[in-house]
């Protein structure tokens, strides 16, 4: 039986193994759907793709420090 903090440190990786197929995904279905899913005329596009960046980086330093530090979990 797992303790509370190993159980935490599981659920927040099964989090970040969830979230990676988000892009992929809604890439899919825009292409199912016939939209399009690079809309150069939208202003926000940028945008979208900065933060898309930023939450790759904050994975990235997430999935290195857990190993590392596990109590911080």
């Amino acid at each position: 039986m797992c303790s509370l903090r190993r159980c935490g440190f599981n659920q927040n990786l099964l989090t970040f193994c969830c979230t990676a197929p988000l892009l992929p995904v809604s890439y899919l279905i825009a292409k199912i759907i016939k939209v399009d899913f690079q809309n150069k005329g939208n202003p926000l596009t940028n945008l979208e793709v900065l933060f898309s960046v930023n939450q790759i980086l904050y994975l990235l330093i997430a999935l290195w420090i857990y190993p590392t530090v596990p109590e911080k979990c």
